[in-house]
């Protein structure tokens, strides 16, 4: 209640913008070349509580993407103006709506934030993005002194509703082309123009006047306005020679492939969401499958459905190729018919598995600490690729870690990355750690078995049609010229999880021992004698294998930490504990999973991959968990001083230390100019790892210094408060 008073009462602002609409469905529209957009404003403070000029913030905002161009406190109560060069944002899409947010957020209460949003488009001939735009059309009058009612929508550049003289403008475009195979299609909403029908509630209107194989008309109308007294009240949306027409072109549609999220199905994993990899326009999708012997149940929603597996019958019959199939249509063509193999195995035993719940389902993805079950009570890392495909569609990624069995997985260190890859091309991370990103289409490696039979096309994309090999099986891969020296496989396990799955030996004898996981996942290793011309993969276990692919790294990725969202206050926050590599654990056992969300990055115009890195280690137990869980190890301690977390912060973070030895500890806080502003430990303390809370509420913003003395160990940090 408390927060709700201040809110709505006591904190409030109101934000009008002069020159850009806030309607949506009308942007105000501008034509490229544009020079600056000047984004005149103002916010007025309309809350008894207000205290001092609001601190504003101007986002630019397209396709989820929110860039933040202004960052400055203001003075309320006066007009504003910022500028908006179009050129200085290099990503910006031409001929669809482009969103200006602006947040007013308040001196005193700095947690509550005020935003409003404003839209524009900039037209631009020809193609920038999706979106085609048309200009210079043939302009006709076509009625004039016609006596009607207009009817005023939302749009901020109007004219007000009522009677009106008007003069109706016809503006037609001539597009030609060859459109057998790809039809340009109107998008109404972001067109310049209106209906031909009036009274008009100022809806953007185009459509086709006429339609062959190789040439397109497009019209569309405006309106000259004169009220009752006789007085010009100028054009609407615009003059007649400014209309425009955009539209994008409707191809064929493409279904590339077909995926299972999971890739497995099992028991416990029962329910999966098929989804299909498909290019260019579509509207409607026709799922069907070859349910004559399991009766599975299969629900088709729009670009995907999602199918509940029957295990009730035997498992002879579960391994029949029970399949999907996939087929998509806009208004003027249809794709090629895709069928797909579900895979269908057992659950996986043992070593944490990560989870997902999407779409309503709870999806168990795989296991982590892959070498763990090798190296029993020994640390390792992991550096293990999500396949969650609706990772990237999301604010915040969610998941699970949980243990199915009675051993004990600890957890040092956990962090989550994204991948930002250019469109149409893979990620993968080695087992070292090391991201790349490689084109999707060069899976030209022969692979052939020890029995001379070549199983390139099984091996050659991620599409459920596999190759089992038994143990002590090969497999040869002939490696054409180039400098490919990545080694990428999708496959699982079949057997044990403690036992190296694959030996890898090249011509130039390079070995490498590979792990692969109960369900099927990538691995990557990187060959660091190039110029190989054979490779050959040894099977120390049964092992299914789904691609072999060698590749090389285009280097043209980004890599960026995703930020960890603490828990409400009344759950257990993990953060602390697995932030940092410092001999601090996280245990995970039967019945105590563990929750964890984080921040996403959304990019529309990259493609995005996830992955995580994890250090822990791993033992079997029969003893349950204890609450005890946050164990340390035997290892000797350092004298440490961790960077603090968060940093930047506002208004409090937290910092860690370590000491080796029992003995007198003092931590204290400085100003840039070396004055004490508080200690926060001056005691005894036994040697281990400690972490201490420091409240900046009272202080202003700038850099602070914090400093650990422990017998003759000094060490300082800097952190930065910013408000």
């Amino acid at each position: 209640m408390f927060t709700f008073i201040i809110n709505e009462m006591g904190m409030s602002y109101h934000i009008a913008v002069n020159n850009i609409c806030p309607s949506q469905q009308n942007p105000t529209p501008f034509y490229y070349p544009t020079g600056n957009i000047n984004i005149d404003y103002r916010i007025d403070s309309v809350g008894s509580l207000d205290r001092g000029d609001p601190r504003c913030k101007i986002y630019l905002v397209q396709r989820g993407v929110h860039i933040l161009m202004y960052d400055q406190i203001v003075p309320k109560g006066q007009n504003l103006s910022t500028p908006l060069n179009p050129e200085n944002f290099p990503g910006l899409k031409y001929n669809e709506p482009v969103g200006i947010r602006i947040t007013a957020i308040s001196p005193m209460y700095p947690m509550f934030g005020y935003t409003e949003y404003f839209y524009f488009i900039i037209y631009r001939d020809g193609n920038h993005g999706p979106f085609y735009s048309l200009s210079n059309g043939s302009v006709q009058l076509i009625r004039e002194n016609a006596f009607s009612v207009f009817l005023r929508s939302d749009d901020c550049e109007s004219v007000a509703s009522g009677a009106y003289y008007l003069r109706q403008y016809k503006t037609t475009f001539t597009l030609q082309g060859d459109f057998t195979d790809s039809i340009p299609e109107l998008v109404n909403e972001y067109c310049l123009g209106y209906s031909g029908s009036l009274p008009n509630p100022q809806i953007r209107w185009a459509y086709i006047i006429s339609l062959t194989d190789n040439e397109i008309i497009f019209g569309t109308f405006t309106y000259e306005l004169v009220n009752i007294l006789g007085q010009d009240m100028g054009f609407v949306p615009c003059r007649p020679e400014e209309a425009r027409v955009v539209f994008r072109y409707a191809g064929k549609p493409e279904i590339h492939n077909v995926l299972s999220y999971p890739a497995m199905l099992t028991p416990s994993n029962s329910a999966a969401i098929i989804s299909g990899n498909i290019s260019g326009y579509f509207d409607t999708a026709y799922w069907s499958d070859s349910n004559n012997i399991h009766n599975h149940s299969l629900t088709p929603h729009f670009d995907y459905a999602v199918l509940n597996a029957n295990f009730a019958e035997s498992n002879s019959e579960l391994l029949e190729k029970y399949s999907v199939h996939l087929q998509v249509f806009n208004q003027y063509f249809n794709s090629n018919r895709y069928k797909f193999f579900v895979n269908f195995g057992n659950d996986p035993m043992g070593c944490p598995a990560l989870g997902f719940k999407e779409k309503g389902i709870d999806v168990t993805e795989n296991h982590i600490l892959s070498t763990a079950p090798a190296n029993p009570k020994t640390d390792v890392t992991d550096y293990y690729l999500t396949y969650n495909p609706f990772n990237a569609e999301k604010d915040t990624i969610c998941f699970s870690i949980s243990e199915k069995s009675n051993d004990i997985t600890k957890i040092d260190l956990l962090k989550m990355y994204q991948i930002e890859a250019e469109k149409n091309t893979e990620a993968a991370v080695t087992v070292d750690g090391e991201v790349i990103n490689f084109e999707n289409d060069i899976y030209k490696n022969k692979v052939i078995t020890n029995h001379d039979l070549d199983v390139s096309e099984e091996l050659r994309s991620i599409d459920n049609i596999t190759y089992t090999l038994d143990k002590d099986s090969a497999l040869n891969i002939i490696v054409p010229p180039g400098n490919e020296n990545y080694l990428v496989i999708r496959g699982r396990t079949k057997a044990s999880k403690e036992i190296i799955s694959f030996r890898m030996h090249t011509s130039l004898n390079e070995n490498a021992d590979i792990y692969l996981r109960e369900l099927p996942g990538d691995v990557c290793i990187k060959l660091d004698k190039p110029n190989f011309t054979s490779l050959t993969l040894t099977a120390l276990q049964k092992c299914e294998i789904d691609r072999i692919a060698l590749v090389r790294n285009l280097n043209t990725n980004i890599v960026n930490e995703l930020i960890m969202i603490p828990p409400p206050e009344n759950q257990r926050d993990f953060s602390k504990i697995i932030a940092y590599d410092d001999n601090n654990y996280l245990t995970i056992g039967k019945d105590r999973n563990i929750n964890l969300k984080y921040l996403n990055n959304r990019n529309a115009e990259k493609d995005l991959y996830y992955f995580l890195k994890i250090n822990g280690t791993y033992m079997k137990s029969e003893e349950p968990v204890t609450d005890n869980s946050e164990l340390r190890s035997n290892d000797k301690f350092e004298f440490k001083l961790h960077e603090n977390y968060p940093n930047p912060f506002n208004p409090s973070t937290l910092i860690r230390f370590e000491i080796p030895e029992n003995g007198h500890v003092k931590l204290s806080v400085y100003d840039i100019t070396g004055r004490l502003i508080k200690t926060l430990v001056n005691e005894f303390r036994n040697a281990g790892t400690y972490e201490s809370a420091f409240d900046g509420s009272s202080l202003s913003s700038g850099f602070y210094f914090y400093r650990l003395e422990s017998g003759r160990n000094i060490e300082t940090n800097r952190m930065i408060l910013l408000k």
